[in-house]
C-alpha cells in the first residue's frame, strides 16, 4: 500500500463517493444494472479527476 497522507486519502474518498452518487442519480430512471454501471463510471471519472488535481496542482504523485 502506498504511503498517502490523510488529506489526500480524504480527497480521494470524497471524490469517489460523490462520483458514484452522481452516477447513481444520473441513471435513476433505469434498472439496477444500469445504475451500478453508471455509478462505477462516475466513481472512476471522479477518482481520475481527483488524482489529476493532486498531481498537477499540488505537484505530488500517487
Amino acid at each position: 500500500m502506498a504511503n498517502i497522507s490523510f488529506p489526500r486519502q480524504f480527497l480521494y474518498i470524497a471524490a469517489a463517493t460523490v462520483g458514484a452518487k452522481v452516477g447513481w442519480e444520473f441513471a435513476s430512471d433505469y434498472n439496477m444494472f444500469v445504475k451500478i454501471i453508471s455509478a462505477l463510471i462516475g466513481f472512476y471519472i471522479s477518482l481520475t479527476i481527483a488524482a489529476f488535481i493532486v498531481k498537477v496542482i499540488f505537484k505530488k504523485d500517487l
